[in-house]
């Protein structure tokens, strides 16, 4: 697999090669869409099915979203045009404030220099370019700080599990949980669906290269899974051998996550904490 820095420029340029604007490949409702021509960029001939690429608009020098080659189609002449599938779709994310960092001017694809469409990333600066990515996506101070005043005041389980029983809090740390887990899962390159308002027993549907998982996301401030999960949730996880439950443990703090496949289930102790009532 490779790894790829695709830079694409709207704007009118007389040194511009490539012209694109990345938020319309990633707004389109097509699931894979031709992005470019060797006739054009000759080096997008290196690309092969499979490979990386973090998407990056120049003329507003903003990271932009991941998308992964999906295909290298011939269109006669020795010209190759670009199929790619999005990956993950980030609000714009400026680079800016990291150019000050070593880390991230140790990256050549963000070195001062005469622009060009397609840089090739060594597989540690992917992981560090994905690290400043990451960190760009984290809640902003203002928000940690409220996540710092939820973590104070929510209740803790025997054994400081730190679940909620308050609906409200409980729906704050899932939703952060969530959100780690999405982003796990799409820089591992699977594309990532968010189902959890269809109510089908998990949260997202991921796929890569022709598997599909059925992820649940849990989480707590607490380290320990211990979480609670529906009757539709077991269910499911009972007759779906392709689910996997994620929980990320201190989701607040330092999260971490671990993956439970259909057969963990049986590693879990489960206890009833609410029945429905109905008069006979």
């Amino acid at each position: 697999m490779g790894f790829w820095v695709y830079k694409c420029n709207n704007s009118e340029s007389d040194h511009k090669v490539y012209a694109g604007d990345w938020s319309v490949f990633f707004d389109s409702p097509d699931e894979f869409s031709d992005w470019g021509s060797t006739e054009v960029v000759p080096k997008l001939r290196q690309l092969v099915p499979g490979d990386m690429v973090v998407a990056y608009q120049t003329n507003r020098n903003a990271l932009v979203g991941l998308a992964k080659v999906h295909d290298m189609v011939d269109v006669g002449d020795g010209e190759l045009e670009v199929v790619l599938e999005p990956v993950q779709r980030w609000s714009e994310i400026k680079v800016k404030p990291f150019r000050s960092n070593p880390d991230f001017a140790a990256i050549r694809a963000f070195a001062p220099g005469f622009p060009r469409t397609l840089y090739a990333l060594r597989e540690d600066e992917y992981r560090t370019l994905l690290r400043f990515i990451e960190f760009a996506l984290t809640p902003s101070v203002a928000a940690r700080r409220r996540s710092r005043d939820l973590r104070e005041t929510v209740l803790q389980d025997d054994g400081d599990q730190g679940f909620s029983t308050d609906s409200e809090r409980r729906r704050l740390i899932e939703r952060e949980g969530q959100r780690f887990v999405d982003r796990h899962f799409a820089m591992k390159g699977w594309k990532v669906s968010d189902v959890s308002g269809v109510q089908c027993g998990w949260d997202l549907t991921c796929t890569k290269d022709g598997r599909e998982l059925h992820v649940e996301a849990k989480a707590s401030t607490g380290r320990e899974p211990s979480f609670f999960i529906t009757d539709k949730e077991k269910r499911t996880w009972d007759a779906d051998p392709n689910y996997v439950l994620a929980f990320v443990g201190s989701v607040f703090t330092t999260p971490e996550m671990h993956e439970f496949t259909w057969k963990d289930r049986t590693r879990f102790r489960f206890q009833a904490v609410q029945h429905k009532a109905t008069l006979a």
